[in-house]
């Protein structure tokens, strides 16, 4: 059985319309709208470079040590990138008993 290759081409005005809605539209309603598949458009924004980047937030008790992107939050503050990704995870919210002391970095927009 013979498969077909359901790849189409983009137009200019899918590509004009991407360009235009994805920071206001996420991958999936951008995927409606077009008619394609979510991974289709995911592709697609990253051979535009229309990927955004993430905001983080490094906390300790209720002070506000840094927001940024990850690399601007580790030089804000002096941690390495590493550093500032592993805060992100849940394995260090579990090890953070006292959250008054520790310090946590949270993801504060939604890509």
């Amino acid at each position: 059985m013979d498969r077909k290759n359901t790849r189409r081409d983009w137009t200019m005005k899918e590509l004009q319309f991407l360009e235009d809605n994805h920071e206001f539209m996420s991958n999936k309603e951008l995927a409606a709208e077009l008619n394609r598949s979510v991974g289709s458009v995911a592709n697609q924004k990253v051979k535009m470079g229309l990927t955004k980047r993430n905001i983080y937030e490094v906390v300790k008790g209720y002070e506000v040590l840094a927001t940024g992107t990850a690399e601007e939050c580790a030089e804000q503050t002096g941690l390495s990138l590493n550093t500032i990704y592993f805060y992100t995870s849940p394995t260090h919210r579990r090890r953070s008993v006292d959250l008054d002391k520790a310090i946590l970095v949270h993801r504060v927009d939604d890509t």
